[in-house]
């Protein structure tokens, strides 16, 4: 059985080294984005920035091959071909001047692999029905597979509010 004096000369050094071995596992975490809500997080920024731009081929390469997208206005697409042809036809004509703004409110990690971000969206710039330009709100919840260190999306549900 340790003495008083042994037991608080192991406290002291156990204080000094267990901060530093947070320390060092949170760093990693920091440094490596696939480790961390970052690398997550970055698919739905990515998602946003390629949405504005109005760039199909690279919302398209946000998903896996076989990942599915379903919009508010019913779509549904599953995979990479049929989620192109989707956006292509929708930033045709009803997105074409469409601005996308995205707020991530949960980032839900589901081992190394797997993650779920769920959070809200507004959609401006759709055309005006009866001379009233419309605003669209809702909410999106993307789960998402990493594969090779990239972060994809598996499965894209956008729901209106």
């Amino acid at each position: 059985m340790p003495t008083p004096r042994r037991r608080q000369l192991l406290g002291i050094i156990l204080a000094g080294f267990f901060p530093t071995v947070v320390s060092a596992v949170s760093s990693a975490a920091d440094r490596d984005p696939t480790h961390s809500v970052n690398g997550p997080r970055r698919v739905v920024e990515d998602f946003t920035a390629a949405w504005n731009a109005h760039r199909i081929d690279s919302l398209v390469q946000l998903f896996t091959p076989n990942g599915s997208l379903a919009t508010p206005g019913g779509g549904v697409a599953r995979s990479r071909s049929a989620i192109r042809e989707l956006l292509a036809d929708q930033h045709e004509h009803v997105f074409r001047q469409s601005s996308l703004s995205t707020r991530v409110e949960g980032v839900h990690r589901q081992g190394a692999h797997r993650a779920i971000i769920t959070g809200a969206f507004t959609l401006d710039g759709i055309p005006a029905i009866l001379g009233v330009e419309v605003s669209r709100q809702g909410s999106f919840r993307f789960e998402l597979t990493r594969r090779d260190g990239e972060w994809l999306i598996s499965s894209a549900r956008i729901q209106p509010a």
